[in-house]
């Protein structure tokens, strides 16, 4: 029986494979491998890219600029002051107060508007003021006087209740306090105004700024070819030690910085004056080597005299004995 007439009666699912290998018999062909059906591969998910979130810009570190100072406003009593004084309010609140022509500048206390009358160079308490004009239209002297602002030509000696303020470049300024009572002290407002503006007058006095014609600002009086003396302790309290203090501190209301710790009879010469925290300080350096030891106090420097003395302190220095 040839391979035509053999009857088929393999299975369906089988009859691939023996075909496959009656060829392979007849015809010595190698068999077929039976493929493996294909995997369906799934098709790949792209994943949409996140959404860039949008960066607010960065906003640059800047400094913010200071607040630049507002200018003076007009005071609003102009007919309390002659034209001795220009008067105009700050931008705190405060009272600037300018005297001979520009060259003094003091600050009052916001307190004093509506409270005070300037007239011929003359700080008075209002009340009284205008209450005693008939004595100031007689050509006397109104009552309510506090403070008086001079000028001299020379330093000299300054006498009683007066104070040195500074030099401009060409005079001397004095302030002059009231020690009395310039007032009717039966009237209780007139009495309780005029107390009221005294008792801030040191504040007052610490304010003063001295300028030349030019403007600039003089923050201490020379001293005509130096006051020598030496230093000594303070005869109220002879524990306590002699310092020199900076500028920062005497001529610009700064912290108190000490500069110098000095010893009792160093040889000093004052070649400043200043006036501050109601008190005189004179500038001094080493009178032999000129180290600069700072501002020292009036209560710790003796001056000598013409003859040599150690006679003049710090305060008689400039005061008349």
């Amino acid at each position: 029986m040839t391979s035509s007439q053999i009857e088929i009666t393999t299975p369906a699912y089988q009859q691939t494979e023996v075909i496959q290998n009656l060829a392979v018999e007849n015809n010595n062909v190698a068999p077929v491998q039976n493929e493996a059906p294909a995997q369906t591969v799934s098709p790949v998910q792209t994943e949409a890219p996140a959404p860039v979130q949008s960066q607010a810009p960065v906003q640059e570190q800047t400094t913010p600029e200071p607040a630049k100072p507002q200018p003076d406003t007009p005071y609003p009593y102009p007919e309390d002051t002659d034209s001795s004084a220009v008067l105009s309010i700050k931008e705190d609140g405060s009272v600037r107060a300018i005297f001979g022509n520009g060259a003094v500048e003091l600050t009052f206390p916001a307190e004093f508007i509506n409270h005070f009358v300037i007239h011929k160079d003359t700080l008075y308490s209002k009340i009284a003021f205008t209450n005693g004009k008939e004595a100031l239209e007689r050509g006397g002297n109104p009552g309510g006087r506090i403070l008086v602002i001079k000028s001299y030509d020379e330093l000299g000696y300054l006498h009683g209740a007066e104070a040195l303020l500074g030099w401009d470049g060409e005079k001397y300024w004095r302030r002059y306090e009231s020690t009395d009572v310039h007032c009717n002290p039966y009237n209780a407002e007139e009495l309780e105004e005029y107390l009221a503006l005294s008792e801030k007058i040191d504040e007052v006095i610490n304010t003063a700024r001295i300028y030349s014609k030019s403007g600039e600002y003089m923050p201490c009086t020379p001293l005509p070819d130096g006051y020598i003396g030496e230093l000594r302790k303070n005869k109220y309290n002879t524990d306590e030690p002699i310092f020199g203090y900076t500028d920062s501190y005497i001529l610009d209301k700064g912290p108190q910085v000490k500069q110098w710790e000095m010893e009792e009879t160093w040889h000093v010469t004052a070649k400043s004056i200043k006036y501050a925290y109601n008190q005189y300080w004179f500038d001094c350096y080493d009178t032999d080597d000129n180290d600069h030891y700072g501002w020292v106090n009036e209560k710790n420097i003796v001056f000598y005299t013409e003859e040599g003395q150690k006679h003049l302190n710090g305060f008689d220095v400039i005061h008349k004995p």
